[in-house]
């Protein structure tokens, strides 16, 4: 019976039970057949020989490289070029002459302009395919490549790049300056033919140095950042060589902000831009004023968010009302100086404070001192009438 009853028991518990029919239901599932390449691109010969290509084309792009430098000799590369205009003009041959004649990678789609960096990879991919056997030789592989007795020559002969001698122009104060010789060149020419032009016009002394850019630093155009009014010194300098943006994704290959193209010039991102038209009342500006000078040394922001976080404060600001009605109705809600005990209004609302004085109080202080001395070793003596 107790079984039976048990029994009985288990069937209505599975009977209330509620099911979800959406996870018994498991669908109808078709095995999809999956094909082998079957294209002769795909098959071990071709690796092979797409490796071997990128391996050749890395050692013709070494080659191209020393017979430009003994064509066109230069300073080693480790050294800091000068910017007079025949190392400039030799940095551009070399480096025209370089893009028009280097090869691209095609076993696995590259385009470096380094040699070092070039081969480095059309061996590392040559011993990943045959030599690699587990992971312990996959970690090995780099230490590998490092010790190579070519790669290490190549890594010593390779030219520095933009993030590290940007940073020593911008340190040593050069604002018409470029990382990329061609373009240096180029600014060095459109100069040139500025001058020309100002002695073809019999110009005076004076504006001839005017027209040099090397001295617009200390006379800026009010318009040296496009569209935007910026009249100050030292704030704008060379654009950054540095590449930017994003490499896939759906942002890949979008010009980018106007905002983002002015940053990059830009030295100093002040806010002078914004600080402008400012409220009339004396505490809303200070107080706009402040707000400025602390985002202008803020981290954590974004330099959009700076801009967007002044221009509704000055909006706010310029809809309320004078500071002065705020502040009175907040002394008469919450004053901060609250009145004394001994002063008191007296007979009416409107009646001036009243100093007033406990009872027998002028006795008492003819007796005793205002304060304890800190000299008295006596108290005070009432004087004897004669």
């Amino acid at each position: 019976e107790e079984l039976s009853l048990q029994k009985r028991y288990d069937i209505i518990r599975r009977r209330r039970a509620r099911r979800n029919y959406a996870l018994l239901n498991e669908g109808y599932k078709e095995e999809e057949e999956e094909y082998e390449a079957e294209e002769e691109e795909f098959q071990s010969s071709w690796r092979q020989q797409s490796i071997l290509e990128d391996l050749w084309k890395a050692e013709y792009n070494r080659q191209l490289y020393r017979k430009l430098q003994e064509d066109i000799p230069e300073r080693e590369h480790l050294a800091f070029r000068t910017d007079r205009l025949a190392d400039v003009l030799k940095k551009a041959l070399q480096k025209e002459y370089a893009d028009q004649n280097r090869p691209v990678l095609t076993h696995e789609l590259a385009d470096f302009e380094n040699p070092y960096m070039m081969k480095r990879s059309g061996m590392e991919r040559l011993l990943h395919e045959g030599c690699v056997r587990n992971q312990l030789d996959e970690r090995c592989l780099p230490r590998l490549l490092d010790q190579h007795p070519d790669l290490t020559k190549l890594r010593r002969q390779a030219a520095l790049p933009a993030e590290v001698l940007e940073p020593l122009a911008a340190f040593r104060g050069d604002v018409r300056w470029h990382f990329d010789a061609r373009e240096r060149l180029s600014q060095k020419l459109q100069a040139a033919n500025a001058a020309l032009q100002a002695i073809e016009s019999d110009a005076s002394a004076k504006d001839f140095l005017r027209v040099l850019p090397e001295n617009l630093v200390d006379e800026p155009p009010a318009q040296q950042v496009e569209g935007i009014h910026h009249p100050w010194r030292n704030h704008v300098g060379f654009e950054s060589a540095v590449p930017r943006g994003v490499a896939g994704g759906t942002k890949f290959a979008q010009p980018e902000t106007e905002l983002q193209s002015q940053l990059a010039r830009l030295r100093y991102p002040t806010l002078q831009r914004v600080a402008h038209t400012l409220p009339s009342d004396s505490k809303w500006r200070a107080h706009v004023v402040r707000s400025i000078r602390v985002l202008e040394r803020s981290k954590n922001w974004d330099y959009s968010s700076k801009l967007n976080a002044i221009n509704r404060i000055k909006e706010v600001y310029d809809r309320l009302k004078p500071s002065d009605e705020y502040t009175a109705a907040l002394d008469e809600k919450l004053p901060v100086n609250r009145v004394s005990s001994r002063i008191k209004r007296k007979y009416a609302r409107d009646v001036e404070y009243v100093k007033t004085f406990p009872k027998n109080w002028r006795r008492q202080k003819s007796f005793t001192r205002y304060r304890p001395s800190l000299t008295a070793t006596a108290s005070l003596k009432k004087d004897k009438k004669k």
